[in-house]
């Protein structure tokens, strides 16, 4: 039980930080701002985190870890290497919308030495999320080369290119803000994709 509302008061911070975040920047926030958020002493808010930049990667990683169970489950849906690639890239596509309007949101409030602190930060979560993303295509991509006899070296890098042109082609679709055109794109690329491996 205790450790339950342990977990609790944590993610509650971490959700309650979120919205302070999004609505002042991360440079606008002190750990007293939190505090009163979550209605609790600052004491309390020390006992989980020793300072607003750990409480940022730690709402940056709930996010990670949020967008993995959703790829996860969206994938579970379907049965085809195929399909899986896609719902992988939907969800991926959804995320990067969501994040980037949560970090647009941000950057608004904050002066340029803020916003420059905050991509140091974003930096170091997004290997994370990298690392994460690989774990969950790791047994798809193996399964899928398996007749190949590739090593697990070649399969980690056919990987990497696929989220890095997975990453380019919804970069580009948002950036010229064609977001049907971005489905279509996701769906022929992973066709594409899928057809070259099995």
């Amino acid at each position: 039980y205790n450790c339950m509302s342990t977990e609790n008061v944590r993610r509650q911070i971490l959700l309650k930080s979120q919205k302070l975040f999004q609505a002042k920047g991360l440079g606008k926030i002190s750990m007293e701002d939190v505090a009163k958020a979550i209605e609790k002493g600052k004491s309390t808010l020390y006992y989980y985190f020793k300072s607003k930049d750990e409480i940022f990667s730690a709402v940056m990683d709930m996010e990670v870890d949020d967008i993995i169970m959703a790829t996860v489950k969206e994938m579970s849906l379907v049965d085809s290497f195929e399909d899986k690639l896609i719902a992988f890239s939907k969800v991926k596509l959804q995320s990067i919308q969501k994040r980037r309007s949560f970090f647009v949101t941000m950057e608004r409030q904050m002066n340029p030495e803020e916003i420059l602190h905050m991509h140091q930060m974003k930096r170091s979560i997004h290997s994370s999320y990298l690392q994460k993303e690989k774990l969950v295509l790791l047994p798809l991509f193996m399964n899928a080369m398996a007749h190949q006899e590739a090593d697990r070296e070649f399969v980690e890098n056919t990987i990497v290119i696929f989220l890095s042109s997975l990453r380019g082609i919804i970069r580009e679709t948002l950036v010229h803000e064609q977001l049907p055109h971005a489905i279509t794109l996701l769906q022929e690329y992973c066709k594409i994709f899928s057809r070259g491996l099995e």
